[in-house]
């Protein structure tokens, strides 16, 4: 016969230590609670930023505009005319003229004139003309004296020798008492050169 109240208490008994058992393990199992713990952080350095040279440009200040310098009618002048700009000249001038730009005579002149152009308007002009671009003499006006230029337009009477490096034009009222030394020339009917004449398209 069995003993149903020892048995029981047996089983019991043995329930109660499996139990006991399976928690043991659940607990060893679980990991230790540690403090909590903070996220990382990454580290990041700062970059390092190289100086630049920043470089000011200022501006320049802008060239003073070049006047043209003018001789009034009724104004007489003598001695030495400089100019950068225009020269026109309305009065009467006794001198020497050198001039950056062009020179406008409108009045008789004695004058050595030094310039890039050169226009004679209606008067009389006594001395030599060195000229980088073009002389213009109108009809009516005259020059005594040599020029040396790279184009002559002559309108009018010139006593002295003509050299130019490029075109020589006379008009038909244009007379010329001198040589004529030029690249090229175009002579209108009735035009009077007296002297020689002598072209070379090659300015030689």
């Amino acid at each position: 016969m069995i003993d149903k109240e020892k048995f029981g208490k047996g089983l019991l008994d043995k329930m109660s230590a499996r139990r006991n058992a399976d928690e043991t393990k659940v607990v060893a199992a679980e990991p230790e609670k540690t403090a909590e713990e903070k996220p990382v952080v990454p580290v990041v350095e700062p970059a390092v930023i190289e100086p630049v040279e920043v470089k000011v440009i200022e501006p320049k200040p802008a060239a003073p505009a070049v006047g043209i310098s003018y001789l009034a009618p009724g104004i007489e002048f003598e001695g030495l005319l400089r100019s950068k700009g225009d020269i026109e000249l309305a009065g009467k001038f006794k001198g020497e003229i050198t001039c950056q730009g062009c020179v406008t005579v409108r009045c008789d002149t004695e004058s050595n004139i030094t310039a890039a152009k050169l226009d004679i308007v209606n008067c009389k002009v006594v001395g030599d003309i060195k000229v980088s671009g073009q002389v213009s003499i109108s009809e009516g006006s005259a020059l005594k004296g040599n020029i040396d230029a790279r184009d002559v337009i002559n309108h009018g009477n010139v006593a002295g020798d003509i050299k130019a490096t490029g075109n020589v034009s006379f008009g038909e009222k244009s007379r010329v008492a001198g040589n004529v030394d030029t690249g090229t020339m175009v002579v209108a009917c009735g035009a009077v050169i007296s002297g020689k004449v002598q072209t070379n398209v090659n300015g030689k």
